[in-house]
């Protein structure tokens, strides 16, 4: 019971921010599922922090415009932050808001003393414009993080690949709501030791099997792991299961994974995180 009570408390210490868009429509409902507190930044008047004047419909795709807006608020942005040990701020890129506003917010949130987390979803490959603009904003994410952690959302198609466009687009947003709660877990812990490289990527897979889990999210993937593997499991898992699940890592990759336990008792969800060295 101790535990759970600390778990509690440091949650209270992280700040979620959903910025743009795909923010709202990711975590407009799922406050109770993070346990965490949650503020909406964007270019029109559904900003929790109210940035542009009232019937402002957004930065119609503009990232230099949303990055204008972003510093023409730098004073509110960082008032929002102010009590905040770490800021999680998450978007999917490809639009104008997202990609515009995440560096200025997480210069914001370093400015506020906080550890800057940042969660980037990749566009899926049909909408190649998007797609290229996303991966040409990484690395602006990058120099203002902590740590970034980039979900490719062709991994879940590749994960899924008979699934419907609905159903794809819904286990994006399980995967990015299920993770960026798995974050917020973690940060009450050696959070920076266990994630020791600055750039990861990550895939969330719901399997009653640990090992075709982690088969299924290896496979996903795409490319060999460069780096460390760090498997996110429930606090429930048991000592042979995990230990099938450093034997798998090991058949697939040539590596020995770091295994974390979360403060739930899901059994069935896991994430796994892949280091992505010289990014």
């Amino acid at each position: 019971m101790a535990e759970q009570e600390h778990v509690e408390e440091s949650r209270k210490d992280v700040l979620i921010v959903a910025c743009g868009g795909s923010g709202r429509r990711v975590f407009a409902e799922s406050e109770d599922i993070l346990e965490a507190p949650v503020v909406f930044i964007n270019s029109n008047d559904s900003s929790t922090i109210p940035l542009v004047p009232s019937g402002m419909e957004g930065c119609h795709g503009d990232p230099e415009l949303a990055s204008a807006i972003a510093f023409e608020n730098v004073g509110a942005i960082r008032e929002a932050f102010q009590g905040y040990k770490a800021v999680v701020v998450f978007s999917i890129f490809g639009g104008g808001t997202g990609t515009g506003m995440v560096p200025v917010i997480l210069r914001c949130a370093r400015d506020c003393g906080c550890k800057t987390i940042s969660v980037i979803g990749i566009p899926l490959s049909f909408e190649s414009a998007r797609r290229k603009l996303a991966q040409g904003a990484l690395g602006k994410v990058s120099e203002a993080s902590d740590r970034m952690y980039v979900l490719d959302e062709d991994s879940v198609v590749r994960m899924c690949p008979d699934a419907r466009v609905n159903s794809t687009f819904r286990m994006i947003s399980h995967s990015i709501i299920f993770t960026v709660k798995c974050i917020a877990d973690l940060l009450s812990g050696p959070f920076f030791s266990t994630f020791f490289d600055k750039v990861y990527t990550f895939a969330y897979v719901s399997e009653m099997n640990p090992v075709k889990a982690v088969e299924k999210a290896i496979t996903a993937s795409g490319d060999d792991p460069a780096g460390g593997i760090v498997v996110a499991v429930s606090s429930d898992l048991g000592e042979a299961e995990s230990g099938a699940i450093y034997d798998k890592v090991a058949e697939m990759t040539g590596m020995v994974p770091d295994i974390v336990r979360r403060n739930d008792r899901e059994d069935t969800k896991m994430v796994v995180f892949f280091s992505v060295w010289g990014a």
